[in-house]
């Protein structure tokens, strides 16, 4: 997998981790509510804003002050709003995931104290409490992995579009400046209906510009020059992805696309056929 692929694959990644942090604030902003309301709580939140909206409900219960209620609830929507810059500008510095990963370090931190202090008392109530903050915290940790990577790969300053691109239907385009290619080949990638990913959609690139959609049972054409390219398949997420080198010739390609799923992980499986059509 090239340079280009592996960058569309990080950018792919980080920007599916970096949904946690919106996820995690959401729910952080329903936890306020509900305490109130249902007197239950999500999960994927943030400890330290659960505690203060359920300091301001017992406040309430004891004392009958709507009042000191609202103010620690307003406290803990104040609390979240570190959370909402982090995931604003993070969209363009994946600095900013870092401070995020490590404010919910410290929220993780004062979970695990009072996590300790449970089991200590022979209380296992916090178990899921804690599986779900440390499963949350890994997703921000792999936002900053992909995050940082992205941003210390060299941008090359000249990227052009592939030459000679174009997908079933459309006229090929022409190439960069006056240069056009002499000879053109199609390239077919053909992925039959399956049951297996039915739902997933693969981006195709060709020498890391996206040029089609691959959906479920169908089959995507390109028009490119008889050059050495290099086509890529990812579905959303980036996690899976797979490239494949098409040799510089004039003669045109079939690729047969499927997925593979294990237990631990799924792959795609890309396999050169002879051309489906040929009597």
């Amino acid at each position: 997998m090239n340079n280009n692929m592996m960058q569309i694959q990080r950018e792919a990644k980080y920007k599916s981790a970096r949904t946690s942090l919106i996820i995690i604030l959401a729910a952080s902003v329903i936890n306020i509510f509900s305490i109130a309301f249902a007197d239950s709580y999500f999960l994927f939140s943030s400890y330290f804003t659960t505690l203060l909206a359920a300091l301001g409900a017992t406040l309430y219960v004891e004392t009958g002050s709507m009042a000191l209620f609202v103010v620690f609830a307003l406290l803990a929507l104040v609390s979240l709003v570190p959370y909402l810059l982090c995931f604003i500008f993070s969209k363009k510095h994946p600095g900013w995931m870092i401070a995020a990963l490590v404010l919910f370090s410290l929220d993780t931190l004062l979970l695990l104290l009072d996590f300790v202090a449970a089991l200590l008392i022979g209380d296992f109530g916090m178990i899921i409490d804690m599986a779900f903050h440390v499963y949350a915290l890994v997703c921000l940790a792999i936002a900053v992995k992909h995050g940082m990577a992205s941003r210390k790969t060299p941008q090359p300053e000249n990227v052009p579009a592939a030459p000679l691109v174009a997908t079933e239907g459309e006229a090929p385009a022409e190439g960069v400046g006056e240069e056009v290619a002499v000879s053109t080949r199609r390239i077919y990638l053909h992925r039959k209906n399956a049951l297996t990913g039915f739902a997933l959609q693969y981006n195709c690139y060709i020498d890391g510009v996206q040029i089609d959609v691959l959906k479920n049972g169908n089959t995507v054409g390109i028009t490119t020059s008889s050059a050495a390219h290099e086509v890529g398949i990812m579905a959303p997420g980036g996690e899976i992805a797979v490239s494949i080198a098409i040799p510089a010739d004039e003669a045109d390609h079939h690729y047969s696309v499927r997925l593979k799923s294990g237990a631990f992980q799924a792959k795609l499986i890309v396999e050169e056929i002879p051309d489906p059509n040929a009597q």
